[in-house]
């Protein structure tokens, strides 16, 4: 017949379940608490559509620090 030991019957598993408990218990004292205001929505601008494409796509699109707009086509 298996007789059925507990899990802190070897000193070796008592030592194993003090240091886990003792590093969960270090970790729960040095963590940062959850702030109390979560970040909000906010605009920067409105979108504008300044072309619109049919047929072909552009596979890449570039604004200059002019404005000016540059569209990349796939050969």
């Amino acid at each position: 017949m298996h007789k059925s030991r507990s899990i802190i019957g070897c000193p070796w598993n008592a030592s194993l379940l003090t240091l886990v408990l003792g590093a969960q218990a270090a970790v729960a004292a040095n963590a940062i608490p959850a702030p109390t205001e979560l970040p909000a929505e906010r605009t920067v601008g409105a979108n504008e559509q300044v072309f619109a494409f049919h047929g072909a796509m552009p596979t890449g699109v570039s604004v200059s620090e002019d404005g000016r707009i540059f569209v990349n086509f796939p050969q």
